[in-house]
C-alpha cells in the first residue's frame, strides 16, 4: 500500500511540475510572440496578423492551465481574512472552514461537468480551424479547456481531502502540510 501512495504522490509531483511548466512556457513564448509582431510593425513596418492570433491562442491555453494551478495552490479557492478572524489561527477550525469552502467548490464544479464533457466530444468530432494561421486547428483549445477544468475539480478534491486529514487530527498533521 505504502508503494502505491508513494507513486501516486510522485505523479501528483510530476503533474504540478508539468502544470507549472506549461504555465511558464506559455507566459514566455506569448511575450515572444508579441514581442516579435511589436518590432514587425514598428520597426519593420510590416504587419503579421497570425503572429497575433496564435499568441492569443497560446495565452489562452495557457490560462486554462493557471487556473488549475490556481486552484492547487488555493489561489482563488480560501478566503484567508474570513477565516483567519473567526478561527484565530485555530488549525482544525481554519481546516474545517478550508474543507466546507472546497466542498461547496466542488459542487458547484460538479455542475458543469456534462456540459465540459460534451464540449470536448464536441471539439474531438467537429475540428475548427484558424482563419487567420492557415492549417492551424483551434479545437486543440476546447481539449485544453476541458482537461484543464477535469484538472481543477482534481486539485479541489485533493485539497478537500487534505482539509479533512487536519480537521479530524490537527494535532499530527501540520497547517502548512494541509496547504501543499
Amino acid at each position: 500500500m505504502r508503494s502505491i501512495s508513494a507513486t501516486i504522490r510522485r505523479l501528483y509531483a510530476i503533474l504540478c511540475k508539468l502544470e507549472n511548466s506549461v504555465c511558464v512556457i506559455g507566459l514566455y513564448a506569448t511575450t515572444l510572440l508579441i514581442f516579435i509582431q511589436v518590432v514587425n510593425r514598428f520597426v519593420f513596418h510590416i504587419g503579421v496578423v497570425w503572429i497575433l492570433d496564435l499568441a492569443l491562442y497560446l495565452y489562452m491555453a495557457f490560462v486554462f492551465v493557471a487556473a488549475a494551478v490556481a486552484t492547487r495552490d488555493r489561489g482563488h479557492v480560501a478566503v484567508d481574512a474570513f477565516y483567519q478572524r473567526w478561527f484565530r489561527g485555530t488549525r482544525a477550525g481554519m481546516a474545517r472552514y478550508s474543507l466546507a469552502l472546497s466542498l461547496l467548490a466542488i459542487a458547484a464544479a460538479l455542475t458543469f461537468v456534462e456540459p465540459a464533457w460534451k464540449f470536448l466530444l464536441m471539439s474531438l468530432r467537429y475540428p475548427q480551424y484558424s482563419a487567420l494561421v492557415p492549417g492551424f486547428n483551434t479545437s486543440w483549445l476546447k481539449i485544453v479547456f476541458s482537461c484543464s477544468f477535469a484538472l481543477v475539480v482534481m486539485h479541489l478534491v485533493i485539497n478537500a481531502w487534505r482539509d479533512l486529514i487536519v480537521a479530524r487530527h490537527p494535532r499530527e498533521s501540520s497547517g502548512e502540510e494541509a496547504r501543499k
